[in-house]
């Protein structure tokens, strides 16, 4: 029995890294903002989505300071991700991709 599978090497997928997405969201926030008062609008901004999402108050003092690590390192959480792309007014979007194998009898 032969096995034959469509696309038996397909393209390697392109990975985001958390770095690249950072860098999205702040050339968006600078766009939005403005590159003086950015991080402190984000922060606000943060806060507020994150209340709304799941109904803790955050600080903005303190939510501050963890943001400027996370764009210090260029990496966070996928919780810490969504929020900021929202806040810039984003989402993510997943794209998925399959193989199919297909069985040859002969």
């Amino acid at each position: 029995m032969l096995a034959f599978a469509q696309d038996a090497t397909p393209e390697p997928m392109e990975i985001a890294s958390p770095k690249s997405v950072l860098a999205i969201v702040e050339r968006r926030a600078q766009a939005k903002w403005g590159k003086r008062g950015w991080k402190q609008r984000l922060a606000e901004e943060y806060c507020r989505l994150s209340e709304l999402s799941d109904g803790k108050k955050v600080e903005v003092p303190s939510r501050r300071k963890h943001l400027d690590q996370v764009f210090e390192r260029g990496n966070c959480n996928l919780d810490t991700i969504l929020i900021l792309l929202a806040c810039v007014d984003c989402k993510m979007q997943i794209a998925c991709t399959t193989v199919e194998v297909e069985e040859l009898i002969g």
